[in-house]
């Protein structure tokens, strides 16, 4: 089993991950949250 996430941080077929509208929403979405486990519970819920 391979432990790097690298894998599943990858834009996909059905994850536009470096579509730059996707990008800009998600940094905006975070502005003035801190920490990456918060940042992360942001753009999850």
């Amino acid at each position: 089993m391979n432990d790097s996430p690298d894998a599943y941080l990858q834009p996909g077929r059905f994850v536009d991950s470096d579509d730059p509208g996707v990008i800009a929403l998600a940094e905006k979405s975070v502005i003035g949250i801190n920490g990456e486990l918060e940042r992360a519970l942001a753009l999850y819920y």
